[in-house]
This record gives structure tokens, sequence and C-alpha cells, in this order.
């Protein structure tokens, strides 16, 4: 038999194909109660619970969960994908502050020059048929 985990919180049984919790969580019509089973103060907890209310029925608590789990000391990467996840929701409602957010989190520089247009004006715009005529290139 192989054990393993799989994501946040899940686990996997080759064999007797037993449902962990992601498979639970995904599948329940309800899933306070799942919540409840989880310890608090752990990552799966924050995880799940801050994916609990990043769902449409619970939106409004989307950005308190995350917001708790920032500390001094930096955070982990299940709480930065839920920051992630939480400024993409809400760029229907909020859409400068999405794309502060992917500009700053990704580096972009957008402040380039447009490209010169100087030079194409110098640039022929009509080709010379007479310099690819078969009796011009076999007399070169």
């Amino acid at each position: 038999m192989v054990v393993g985990t799989v994501g946040q919180g899940g686990s996997y049984v080759r064999g007797q194909q037993a449902i962990g919790f992601i498979e639970k969580y995904a599948t329940a019509t309800d899933r306070r109660p799942l919540l409840e089973q989880l310890i608090p103060g752990t990552e799966d907890y924050f995880y799940y619970s801050a994916l609990y209310h990043q769902t449409p029925s619970h939106a409004a608590g989307g950005r308190r969960g995350p917001e708790a789990w920032r500390t001094p000391s930096g955070t982990t990467q299940p709480v930065n994908d839920m920051f992630a996840r939480q400024e993409l929701l809400e760029y229907a409602t909020n859409p400068q502050q999405t794309l502060a957010y992917l500009t700053r989190e990704l580096g972009l520089q957008l402040s380039h020059a447009p490209p010169s247009r100087d030079r194409a004006a110098t640039l022929s715009n009509k080709f010379d048929n007479a310099q690819i005529e078969l009796k011009q290139l076999i007399d070169q």
C-alpha cells in the first residue's frame, strides 16, 4: 500500500481508494462542518477557511481570512496563493487594484517608450520590380 499527500491536507491510498479531505471538501454541499474538523492555526485550516470565504455565497468574508494570517516574519505559499486568488476574484469590482497588484507582483515595467516612427518614415513603401528582373539578376 502506498500512502502520500496531495496538495493541501489531502491524502490518497492506492488500492483501497480512501477519500481524502480534498475530495470531501470538493464534493460537500455544506463545507462549514468540514472546516470544524481541521485544527485552527494550521496551514490546512487557513487554506480551506480562506477558500470557503472566497466562494460566491461567502464572498464578503474573503478578504478577512488571509489578512489574519499575515505576520511580521512573512507569509507561506498557501497564504500568498489565497491573496492572489482574492485579488483576481475582485477584478470585476475593483480592476485598478487588481491590475496594480499584478503589476507589483509580476514586476511589470510599463514605462518604456514606443517604437520610433522616424526610421519607418525613411524607408521606402514601394517595391522596385526592376531590381528582381531576371536579366538584371543574370547580369550581376
